[in-house]
């Protein structure tokens, strides 16, 4: 048997076992698939969930390795105690898993968070460092770039000892299974502890709904029911978790009947800025030096589109204030200028890299694409229709809220592509049975007296697939996609004079 063995390469054998491994698991399971061992209750890939098993199958693979090369070389010995640092990061990844387990089990057992569960077809990669709603987050993101790190210089340190062991002269020579460098392990250690720190801190409301935080004024009036002035109809929206295989007929079926939400009082004629997002060439912000004089930031002339949306949005929701009647462009030195400006810059949300958010979009293709349902990268059309307007925009508008939107028009990694994307605000929308919807939009760059007609318009029922969206928006671009901006109330009062 020994002799065997040294006739074969020690990867080889390590390969084989871990073969009789997966085949094993196989038979009891009845699946093949063991990295489904990575996903969380939510039926979602699990980020600590996944780094468990990630060092669990590479400290596993270089123990073998390690025995089969000093089986090689005349001894049967074991490659000694597991190092301290070893033991260290694998505390670290079942630490964090069940510290991560026990959060959300705490949370939906107490009635404080609620997660609809995915489907397989809704399984991908992307999952590891995207937050519940498909967003880039920053925790998990570094911690998933440690463990890789870590994980490939334990693979490269392996690689390293089994060579060394190839090579020896004598067995008192051997190396020892690969510790991991010291440094390297705080450095993961942290990424570990910023994950559960965000985990156990985070809002459970932001985890399961809508990522929007809208600081609302205490009292913005009451939403009058539907009736003949106020056709604002609830109704259930397609679930999030509507992405498995059958997408296609559960958009159908909710769009069985025509349905139809306006929010209450709102009119863009009435209720928008009375000029356009048209300035001269000048700074959008100017900030005095001392001792050196001024630094210009921005061009106005380039639009300041998400500061006119978010500056109609505040004063719409603040109870007793009138729209802004002012019918010109402001001068930059006006308060209200300077307001829109400010509401401007938040409304990229640079706090949360929220502009980088229009870049993803710009980077993603129209369609699904991929090899598998594991795979598989979510198109901007499912991204539009599922993620964004059923699971976002649609509740919204049928709570009789306005909705900030961000038009992604171009496609293509040049960042400097980025000014040539929109926002706009929905406050109403129309579904036909036939799965047409149509949004009403207030475009900061419609003239008023056309402001109550423009419209945005696709079909909802084939996510999958890249869908042509029409539109009477006044930009030079198609839309390839649109998502719910994060908006924060601001109390305009006092500061628009």
């Amino acid at each position: 048997m020994l002799d065997l063995i040294r006739a074969v390469n020690p990867w080889l054998e390590t390969a084989v076992v871990l073969a009789a491994f997966w085949v094993v698991y196989w038979l009891g399971t009845g699946s093949p698939r063991f990295w489904h061992q990575a996903i969380g209750r939510d039926g979602r890939y699990s980020t600590s969930l996944f780094q468990t098993l990630a060092w669990t199958v590479v400290v596993l693979a270089a123990y073998l390795t390690i025995w089969f090369a000093r089986v090689h070389v005349g001894t049967t010995a074991g490659a000694g105690a597991v190092p301290q640092n070893v033991l260290v990061a694998l505390g670290f990844s079942l630490g964090t898993t069940a510290t991560a387990a026990g959060i959300t089990s705490t949370r939906l057992r107490t009635n404080r968070e609620h997660r609809e569960a995915a489907t397989p077809g809704e399984l991908t990669l992307a999952q590891l460092i995207n937050d519940d709603q498909g967003h880039p987050s920053l925790h998990k993101a570094q911690l998933m770039a440690w463990t890789a790190v870590a994980l490939g210089i334990y693979i490269v340190a392996t690689v390293d000892a089994v060579t060394r062991t190839l090579s020896a002269t004598s067995v008192d020579a051997l190396p020892p299974l690969p510790d991991i460098d010291t440094t390297l392990l705080l450095l993961t250690g942290l990424g570990h502890a910023g994950y559960l720190a965000v985990k156990g801190l985070s809002s459970p409301e932001s985890g399961s709904g809508s990522p929007t935080q809208v600081a609302m004024p205490s009292s913005p009036g009451p939403i009058p029911p539907p009736g003949p002035t106020s056709p604002l109809v609830h109704v259930p929206a397609l679930p999030e978790a509507a992405t498995g295989p059958g997408v296609e007929a559960a958009a159908a079926a909710a769009a069985a009947n025509p349905r139809s939400a306006r929010v209450p009082g709102f009119l863009p004629s009435a209720n928008g800025l009375h000029f356009i997002n048209a300035w001269p060439h000048e700074p959008d912000l100017t900030i005095a030096l001392p001792g050196v004089g001024t630094l210009p930031i921005g061009d106005a002339s380039n639009g300041v589109c998400g500061g006119m949306v978010y500056t109609v949005r505040d004063v719409f929701q603040t109870p007793g204030l009138a729209p802004v009647a002012v019918t010109d462009n402001p001068p930059p030195s006006s308060p209200l200028y300077r307001y829109i400006v400010t509401r401007l810059l938040e409304s990229f949300d640079v706090g949360h890299l929220g502009f980088a958010r229009y870049f993803e979009w710009m980077l993603t293709p129209d369609a699904d694409a991929g090899l598998g349902p594991i795979l598989t990268r979510r198109g901007l059309a499912w991204k539009t229709i599922v993620e964004e307007w059923a699971g976002r925009i649609r509740p919204e508008l049928d709570a009789g809220r306005v909705v900030c939107l961000g038009l992604v028009t171009v496609a293509g990694s040049d960042p400097r592509l980025l000014g040539q994307n929109h926002q706009v605000m929905a406050y109403g929308y129309d579904l036909g049975d036939d799965g047409s919807l149509t949004l009403h939009i207030y475009d900061p760059n419609t003239p008023r007296a056309q402001a109550d007609d423009v419209r945005i318009s696709l079909s909802v029922l084939r996510p999958r697939q890249a869908t042509p969206i029409t539109h009477n928006v006044a930009i030079d671009h198609p839309i390839r996609g649109f998502f719910h901006t994060t908006y924060t109330y601001q109390d305009p009062r006092g500061r628009l004079d």
